[in-house]
């Protein structure tokens, strides 16, 4: 796509198209695709910095502007600005970091593997309350969505594709 982005006039969004690669990339009729799109926030990054100081066990003052930074930024505040109110300065940072990933990121879709890397998944989905959602008037509807397989370890990670076994027969299952 060329042209000016400034003055764009094209009914489809340039984002979008940024996003979902050239015309015909993704067929309709099928969702697989060889594009592998990552994309990594700054919070994640401060996120990562001070999680890691703190199991490596090289906590720095900058180590903890890192997480106190994305909580003032979750706070309303100006992220670069000392407060006493949200700011931390002591306590386990790796964890108090763990645990701002999970209000972070919720609903991006990568605490499965905060939980997978710190062998924490039966932990999180043992004392799950099974009503996950609600009807029109708000009553709690009682939605069984029962764990497959074990919590353990040994349940962590899916199984190969068939359609990439199939390509290459030297992979197990």
């Amino acid at each position: 796509m060329g042209g000016n982005w400034e003055n764009f006039t094209d009914q489809a969004t340039p984002v979008f198209k940024k996003i979902a690669g050239p015309e015909g990339d993704i067929p309709l009729s099928d969702f697989n695709t060889d594009r592998n799109d990552f994309y990594m926030r700054y919070a994640e990054v401060l996120l990562i910095y001070a999680e890691a100081s703190g199991r490596s066990g090289n906590v720095t003052p900058a180590s903890w502007e890192a997480l106190n930074k994305i909580r003032r930024r979750a706070a309303g505040l100006p992220y670069n600005t000392a407060n006493a109110s949200v700011d931390l300065t002591s306590g386990d940072i790796a964890e108090l970091a763990f645990m701002e990933r999970k209000w972070e990121f919720a609903g991006e879709w990568i605490r499965w593997n905060d939980l997978v890397r710190t062998e924490r998944v039966q932990q999180a989905l043992s004392n799950r309350d099974p009503q996950v959602s609600r009807n029109s008037s708000g009553v709690f509807l009682d939605v069984q969505n029962p764990i497959l397989g074990s919590l353990g370890t040994d349940n962590y990670f899916a199984p190969i594709p068939q359609n990439e076994v199939d390509l290459n027969p030297n992979l197990k299952k």
